[in-house]
């Protein structure tokens, strides 16, 4: 089987707040990583894994501390970020280390893509965090999202949106910056358990992507985003084929779904660059 894994900050275990220096944020997930791959590849001897580095500019994860073999995205800027490398050769993707949309309730680290300028994203009329938005990304390709690790309100939020893949809580969400660590050897244990039965349930073919799942968000797509403030509203506008909806939002459509990434992608890159202009 081949796998894709894109890999976060904000749910590994061990972290509670943005600031945390970077040595301990490369630390934290390159182990979670190494855990992770240590399973996959105990269960499945003859996984071919692809890893993505998806928290900031992408350079977190240390591979000469890893001792199995995996290709990695690395790096910024990229056209598909958290989901640069997927394509249809694969067979499932994960998700480590994610996190609650933002505004949702004690949600740790909360924020969807933009921590600094995006107040919520809907695609489709719904409100929708990273997990949702690139599994809606790796339907594109047929591939099923089939494990997910992070704090307990992604939990809360994004469970009902994946009906058989299996969550792993890696801490429980106590604030914005306030988490409860569950012990971590317990954790290892669990995360053997539940990697094991994603895997046992994709063999039997009982998996279907999230679009499937989830036909609400099948195409023709719509993207709305509410800024932090007009001048970030200002910004994006600029960009083609975009409705200005009101001071803060703003609207694309495309029936293509690549383009409703690059869009948000691009978006939050451009009102990334308003503290620069006040």
């Amino acid at each position: 089987m081949r796998y894709f894994i894109s890999i976060d900050m904000e749910g590994v275990w061990g972290t509670s707040h943005f600031r945390e220096p970077q040595e301990r944020v490369s630390l934290l997930m390159t182990q979670e990583l190494a855990d992770t791959l240590d399973t996959l590849l105990e269960i499945d001897t003859r996984a071919s894994i692809r890893v993505c580095d998806s928290h900031a500019l992408g350079t977190n994860i240390l591979p000469e501390k890893i001792n199995v073999n995996f290709e990695l995205v690395r790096g910024f800027p990229r056209m598909f970020y958290m989901m640069e490398g997927l394509d249809e050769s694969f067979d499932a993707a994960m998700f480590i280390g994610y996190h609650a949309p933002v505004g949702h309730i004690y949600g740790a680290m909360d924020h969807t893509y933009s921590s600094s300028s995006f107040f919520e994203i809907k695609i489709n009329g719904k409100v929708v965090g990273e997990s949702e938005i690139n599994a809606i990304y790796a339907s594109l390709y047929r591939v099923p999202v089939i494990f997910i690790s992070g704090d307990s309100a992604l939990f809360e939020f994004s469970s009902p949106h994946f009906p058989l893949t299996e969550f792993l809580i890696t801490k429980e969400a106590r604030g914005h910056s306030a988490v409860l660590l569950y012990e971590r050897d317990k954790l290892y244990s669990e995360r053997v358990k539940k990697i094991e039965s994603a895997i046992k349930k994709l063999q039997d073919g009982k998996f279907k992507d999230f679009v499937e799942n989830n036909p609400v968000f099948s195409p023709p797509y719509e993207v709305e985003i509410l800024l932090k403030d007009t001048l970030r509203a200002d910004l994006i506008s600029i960009m083609p084929s975009v409705e200005r909806v009101d001071g803060r939002r703003i609207k694309y459509r495309s029936e293509d779904f690549r383009d409703i990434y690059r869009f948000i992608v691009a978006s939050s890159i451009i009102a990334w660059q308003a503290a620069s202009i006040k």
